[in-house]
């Protein structure tokens, strides 16, 4: 009968571990007219897509960079409360910039942005960058 329970339980998994899994750190940027803007909206900063065909959720199974890179960035969100902050900021700002870069958005009319990363209690906020490079 102990035998039957062991092989059941390995049979029928079990939700229980998602009681202790941590709240992920919230990514948001903020496009600003010039260096010292303070009128801005923060926006949440996603790399999965909005809208995925069949397909495209089929092959995203076997292979999905962007959802490699999401969890990178992720980790360097979660780490930038730890002590090589200055490391993951500054990843965390270059891909930042590249997602708003490749999607051309804002750097005419703003060309600056900063980021924000915010878990439990913590609270990082960075400088103001300018989107074509470089810091503001």
């Amino acid at each position: 009968m102990h035998s039957l329970k062991l092989l059941l339980s390995a049979l029928i998994s079990s939700w229980q571990f998602f009681k202790d899994t941590p709240v992920a750190a919230k990514i948001e940027f903020a496009l600003l007219k010039d260096s010292q803007d303070e009128s801005f909206e923060w926006q949440e900063f996603s790399l999965e897509p909005e809208e995925q065909t069949p397909l495209q959720f089929l092959l995203s199974l076997f292979f999905n960079p962007v959802h490699n890179e999401a969890v990178y960035i992720a980790d360097c969100a979660e780490l930038i409360f730890e002590e090589a902050y200055e490391e993951k900021a500054y990843d965390l700002q270059k891909r930042i910039q590249a997602y708003l870069l490749k999607r051309d958005i804002g750097f005419k009319s703003l060309p600056y942005f900063k980021f924000r990363v915010s878990l439990d209690e913590n609270l990082y906020i960075s400088q103001a960058f300018k989107l074509l490079g470089g810091q503001a």
